[in-house]
């Protein structure tokens, strides 16, 4: 089997550092310090979280798909609601 593009975004405007799926989105996590949310099905941009102020090094959804969890160089990590891609909780210094 042979891996094959089929799609391509320009979203991140530097470099992507960590991906994660749940069910139809991917989030994607870059040093342009955004968060980068694509429908899978559509093959479109979905949203775009700016929540971060330094390169986004992790990026996980829950089991259930329900909220979505960053962490960056900033030492935030931040929970957002998939639902409406609202902020729900922010620790400003959860990590060195």
């Amino acid at each position: 089997n042979k891996l094959k593009q089929t799609f391509a975004t320009h979203s991140h405007t530097a470099s992507v550092r960590c991906i994660s799926v749940a069910g139809k989105f991917l989030a994607s996590g870059g040093t342009d310090d955004k968060v980068i949310v694509i429908d899978l099905k559509t093959r479109t941009e979905h949203t775009i979280l700016m929540n971060h102020d330094g390169t986004i090094n992790t990026v996980a959804f829950t089991h259930g798909g329900t909220h979505l969890l960053t962490g960056s160089d900033d030492g935030s990590i931040i929970v957002t609601r998939t639902g409406n891609w609202q902020m729900e909780k922010l620790w400003k210094k959860a990590h060195v």
